[in-house]
């Protein structure tokens, strides 16, 4: 149907599609559009929650990050909820450090590493943490 009306079509690729119509019987039409985004361009994720998510792992996990992204509303490039997986993914593209780096960068050890630094068994130290003392008889609690 449409072959009946034009005449010819041309498109001119620039900083803008320029599309030029010559129907039958001599009229012409031309058109400017904006280039739409590449498919990856168009699922980035924004900005500015790419910066809160940035600030959120200073005080949180990966699976506390998207809770609170998820609260204050933000959502992926996709457009879906954020999880724990999706965070860990724009934690790797844009090379944040996890929060467990970032406690190391501040000189915080977990369990098993304090342990390693003073050749001691980590169960001792977790004993320790949850309050009861490994030289008591029984393990039991310190007051």
């Amino acid at each position: 149907m449409v072959r009946l009306l034009v005449d010819d079509v041309t498109l001119h690729k620039t900083d803008r599609i320029h599309l030029h119509v010559r129907f039958r019987g001599g009229q012409t039409h031309s058109l400017a559009v904006a280039i739409p985004p590449t498919s990856w361009q168009a699922r980035q994720t924004r900005p500015d929650t790419v910066a809160e998510l940035d600030r959120l792992l200073d005080t949180h996990t990966d699976a506390q990050t998207a809770d609170a992204l998820n609260v204050a509303g933000h959502r992926s490039g996709e457009n879906k909820p954020f999880t724990a997986g999706i965070v860990v993914h724009v934690r790797r593209k844009y090379h944040l450090p996890s929060h467990a780096e970032r406690l190391r960068a501040q000189g915080l050890l977990t369990t098993t590493e304090l342990a390693q630094r003073l050749r001691s068994a980590p169960q001792h130290h977790q004993e320790l943490d949850q309050g009861r003392n490994p030289q008591l008889p029984q393990g039991k609690r310190q007051e």
